[in-house]
């Protein structure tokens, strides 16, 4: 459901649908970010998955509390810094260089299965895109003042 490019999120929300309606199959429905940290067993931690242009997606749990959003490259390494020095947070990252975790497939995709053997499936009025950012046309007609 994202984060990530709002037509490949609306493509994919779509064509899952269509499938479950056309074929009465169940859907379970998970975020970019579950992938990478669906085995990390730390209180604190961080995910930035690289996005569109000089953006970073992120995403943070600190003392229980959830942050996530889209910033740019120069404020994405403040953050992570800041995550990093004071929640004692492990970091985990993908494409970003300075804080690259390689994650197996297997490990990244075994949360999904653990939601299938426990029901977790949503009905087609359920799922609802996970954007974390404006569109392109959004911040191109904010910036000419329309």
């Amino acid at each position: 459901i994202g984060p990530g490019s709002f037509t490949g999120i609306r493509v994919a929300i779509s064509t899952a649908k269509g499938i479950a309606v056309g074929t009465k199959a169940k859907i379970v429905v998970f975020n970019s970010f579950e992938s990478l940290f669906a085995n990390i067993t730390d209180k604190n931690f961080g995910v930035l998955v690289e996005g569109f242009g000089n953006n970073y997606y992120y995403y943070f749990k600190k003392f229980g509390k959830v942050f996530q959003g889209c910033a740019s490259t120069d404020k994405m390494h403040v953050l992570a810094q800041n995550i990093n020095v004071y929640s004692s947070s492990k970091i985990v990252c993908d494409k970003v260089s300075d804080f690259i975790v390689s994650l197996k497939e297997s490990d990244a995709l075994s949360f999904v299965k653990e939601k299938i053997e426990k029901g977790q499936f949503v009905q087609t009025n359920q799922i609802a895109p996970l954007y974390l950012r404006a569109s392109q046309a959004e911040i191109e007609r904010l910036k000419n003042g329309n």
